[in-house]
């Protein structure tokens, strides 16, 4: 049994990994500030409620992994307000840093994000691959931070000779989401019966089941003498686009409720993306974690899941 530290452990994809983690034997030492405004943490974690950017080194004393899953994960807002990016850069870098220096010298993985990859995912459907990510395909401050501690993370780890991993996460669904699309339109359905869209829909990303997700990550927390230091895109071959998540919700519906009329208006706006930076057209490879850990779930499994802890068809 290892002792592993897990930043942002009361958070969707954070509390997902203690509850793996957990199941696979080892002790779990959670982190977390609770700015997202919920807790997940399972009963079983030495829960601390701490920012990264606080004295931390005492509680990290004697562990054998840093699984850091802790950020600002907004893309929406980034542009619009300058205390935005103040905010994205002390969560995410500064945090980073904090954590990296308080420490030990222990392996680490860090939940990083596809939105590195920005809209070259759009160009002539091509499958992208982590080559494929570079400066130039950064397009919001939020890619920007994850870029930047990848780079940290590397150069750290580097320096100290330890074990690294930096894992994009595409889109991930599961019980216990709370923030994305799925929430906002469980949201507008419920509030107005109708769902408005910000774009036409016509864009289709990765999704993954966050279960694998988090498996992955034990996997590599198991077999760090199997799995080499790199940096790794967590993908399924699933890709949906909004239109798929609402045809779900129809259907989960009209298993309820036969004899209803749909539960919901719909509207959209006739432009190919939403926020500024948010990769369009994602179509991703995890052919380097593949080789160790396939995401193979079900994407609908788990986009029912998560509608059904959201309350929708109750």
């Amino acid at each position: 049994m290892s002792k592993i530290a897990v930043t942002g452990c009361a958070g969707f994809v954070g509390s997902w990994i203690c509850d793996k983690a957990l199941a696979a034997g080892h002790e779990i030492i959670g982190i977390d500030n609770l700015a997202s405004g919920v807790n997940f943490t399972p009963s079983k974690v030495e829960f601390h409620e701490l920012d990264l950017n606080d004295n931390i080194q005492s509680v990290l004393n004697g562990v054998d992994a840093v699984v850091h899953a802790a950020s600002y994960a907004e893309i929406r807002h980034n542009w619009e307000d300058r205390s935005e990016r103040q905010r994205l850069f002390k969560n995410n870098e500064v945090a980073t840093i904090s954590l990296l220096e308080q420490m030990p010298e222990v392996p680490i993985i860090y939940l990083s994000s596809a939105s590195i990859y920005g809209s070259a995912s759009q160009f002539n459907n091509k499958v992208l691959s982590e080559k494929d990510a570079n400066s130039s395909t950064i397009e919001s401050p939020y890619a920007a931070s994850k870029y930047a501690c990848e780079a940290y993370i590397a150069a750290w780890s580097h320096k100290r000779q330890v074990p690294w991993y930096n894992l994009r996460l595409v889109n991930q669904v599961g019980a216990r989401i709370h923030r994305g699309v799925i929430v906002d339109f469980c949201k507008m359905a419920f509030d107005k019966k109708h769902i408005h869209a910000a774009d036409n829909g016509k864009q289709r990303k990765n999704w993954v089941a966050v279960e694998d997700t988090a498996d992955a990550i034990v996997y590599i927390l198991n077999n760090m003498n199997k799995v080499p230091s790199d940096i790794y895109t967590v993908a399924s071959a699933e890709r949906w686009s909004w239109h798929d998540i609402v045809d779900v919700m129809k259907k989960m519906y009209k298993e309820k409720y036969p004899d209803d009329l749909d539960p919901f208006s719909l509207t959209f706006e006739d432009r190919a993306g939403g926020a500024i930076g948010d990769p369009i057209n994602l179509n991703l490879s995890n052919e380097k974690l593949s080789a160790h850990y396939a995401c193979i779930r079900p994407v609908e499994k788990y986009v029912r899941e998560a509608l059904i802890a959201l309350g929708w068809s109750k």
